[in-house]
């Protein structure tokens, strides 16, 4: 059975789900990549039409998307909160488009998000707790536009983050355990400011009200908050919540000077100018 609400999860959770753990380490694995060596990919933003596009697949919890290389967003599958994005709640068998001119995607547990070339980001989906970040609680059948010069969404289970051209990590939606980072526990009905510098970012996809956030800035410092009944968040303890980002560890390498490393190398691209795919 499907549900659209949060207090319907509850029952599952005392059904059995427990903790329903399924990291979005979207790049947040960077951490150990720069730290080791290993290898992984980054995206710019741009200012130009000529943007290199890698076809890409996303699911949620019962629904799908797929990125198209010709920058076309298709979604399928259940649909009773709005998160297909086609204006209505029926189950889309098939897949339909939604959007053209992306770059990327993400699909949280019942709502969804996408980034254009000009770096808008369109959210819809489920809202109940602000997910969406158009300051309501009402659920979004469409995409609608709500910031601009984005690079990077990651979504959570209820909670939303973004970052934008100017390394600003922008958070919203469930806050019961701190997991937005702006130092309460009400939930975030519109995009908030929480961090600057910010190269990559990850949101937990948990319903059992266990959510936390990760992020890492570009002298590779590694912040988290949230949730950490668990000791999840690396702060040497295992109780309570913590409410705004926490610095946890640090990287002998400095995001930016690899990147520049890279640029020399190519010669092509620029962080201003283009999109394109950085092995480190």
């Amino acid at each position: 059975m499907r549900y659209c609400h949060k207090k319907a999860e509850k029952k599952l959770k005392k059904e059995g789900w427990g903790k329903m753990k399924k990291v979005f380490t979207f790049v947040l694995t960077i951490t150990l990549l720069l730290c080791s060596g290993w290898s992984s990919h980054f995206y710019f933003a741009s200012d130009e039409k000529t943007i290199e596009i890698e076809p890409q697949l996303y699911m949620g919890y019962g629904y799908s998307g797929v990125l198209t290389k010709d920058g076309n967003l298709y979604m399928w599958g259940y649909n009773w909160c709005g998160q297909i994005g086609n204006g209505d709640k029926e189950q889309q068998l098939t897949p339909v488009k939604v959007l053209d001119n992306v770059v990327l995607a993400s699909l949280g547990y019942l709502h969804s998000g996408a980034v254009t070339e000009d770096g808008s980001l369109y959210m819809w989906g489920n809202n109940e707790l602000g997910g969406v970040g158009n300051g309501t609680t009402e659920h979004q059948f469409l995409p609608i536009k709500v910031l601009d010069n984005v690079v990077n969404v990651v979504l959570g289970a209820y909670h939303s983050a973004a970052i934008t051209k100017d390394g600003s990590l922008y958070m919203w939606g469930e806050n019961d355990s701190g997991q937005v980072g702006n130092g309460t526990t009400e939930d975030q009905h519109l995009p908030e400011k929480v961090l600057d510098n910010i190269v990559s970012a990850a949101v937990t996809f948990d319903v059992a009200e266990s959510a936390m956030t990760g992020a890492i800035a570009e002298d590779g410092s590694l912040y988290m908050w949230g949730y950490n009944e668990d000791g999840s968040l690396g702060n040497g303890i295992a109780t309570g919540i913590q409410t705004i980002p926490l610095k946890i560890m640090e990287c002998k390498k400095n995001v930016s000077d690899l990147i520049q490393q890279i640029e020399e190398v190519e010669g092509k691209c620029y962080q201003e100018k283009c999109v394109k795919r950085l092995e480190f």
